[in-house]
C-alpha cells in the first residue's frame, strides 16, 4: 500500500520472481483498476492453467471457474494497482485456493486491504537521501556516483522531488546529457511548484518540457 510511483509494482515484482519457484501456478494482474474483471478473470485461469485457454464472457462464470480449476491448487496470485473492490471477483475468499496459496495486492487505498482482510499490509517509505542520489546518477549519469562538480544540483533536485522513486526516474533521465542551465531551470521549476505528496505535480514539469 502506498502513493502512487513510490515503487510498489517493483517490489511486488521482485518477490514474485523470489518465491514464485514454490506455487503450483502464478499470476500476475497488472493495471488492474484500467483493466476489465472478464479480461483478468481469464488472465487469472490461463497463466495458472499454462496451456489452457480460456473465454469467459461474464463475471459470475468467471468466478465459478476460478473457484472449481483452483482449489485445489498452491497458487500466487498478485494483483497490482487495485483501485475498488474489483478482487472481489478474482480472488474472493482464502477457500478459493488451496492450503498455502498466497493473494498480493497493491494499492494506493489501505479501504480495499481493510475489505478484503488482508493479513499483513506493507507500506514502502520513500527514499532517504542516500538512496535518491545513487538513483539520480543512475539515472542522470548512468554511473553509481555522481561527479563531484555536479554534486550540488542533484542534492537540491532530490530534496525537492522527496524521495519518490518514479518521480526520481522521469526527471532525473531527462536531464541525462544536457547542460547544467537545463539543471538549473528544473531545480528552479521545482522549487517555484506548490510541492506535496503527489507526484503527478512533479511529472508534469518532465512532461512539459516533451517536444510535440
Amino acid at each position: 500500500m502506498g502513493l502512487g510511483g513510490i515503487g510498489k509494482t517493483t517490489i511486488v515484482n521482485v518477490v514474485s520472481n523470489e518465491i514464485s519457484r514454490h506455487f503450483e501456478g502464478c499470476s500476475f494482474l497488472e493495471n488492474v483498476r484500467d483493466t476489465s474483471l472478464i479480461t483478468l478473470q481469464n488472465q487469472l485461469l490461463s497463466e495458472i492453467l499454462k496451456g489452457v485457454r480460456f473465454s469467459i464472457t461474464n463475471k459470475g462464470k468467471g468466478i465459478n471457474m476460478i473457484k472449481e480449476r483452483l482449489s485445489k491448487k498452491k497458487v500466487l496470485v498478485i494483483l497490482d494497482d487495485v483501485d475498488k473492490n474489483s478482487e472481489d471477483a478474482l480472488v474472493g475468499k482464502c477457500d478459493w485456493f488451496y492450503l498455502g496459496s498466497r493473494i498480493i495486492i497493491t494499492t494506493r487505498n489501505k479501504q480495499i486491504l481493510h475489505h478484503h482482510g488482508v493479513d499483513e499490509i506493507y507500506e514502502p517509505p520513500k527514499m532517504d537521501a542516500k538512496q535518491s542520489l545513487q538513483l539520480f546518477s543512475r539515472c542522470a549519469f548512468k554511473i553509481d556516483e555522481i561527479p563531484e562538480d555536479y554534486l550540488d544540483l542533484p542534492k537540491n533536485i532530490t530534496k525537492e522531488i522527496g524521495g519518490l522513486p518514479l518521480a526520481l526516474e522521469v526527471i532525473d533521465s531527462s536531464l541525462f546529457g544536457m547542460e547544467k542551465s537545463f539543471w538549473q531551470d528544473t531545480l528552479e521549476m521545482l522549487q517555484n511548484h506548490i510541492l506535496d505528496a503527489e507526484i503527478l505535480i512533479k511529472l508534469k514539469i518532465s512532461f512539459d518540457g516533451l517536444t510535440y
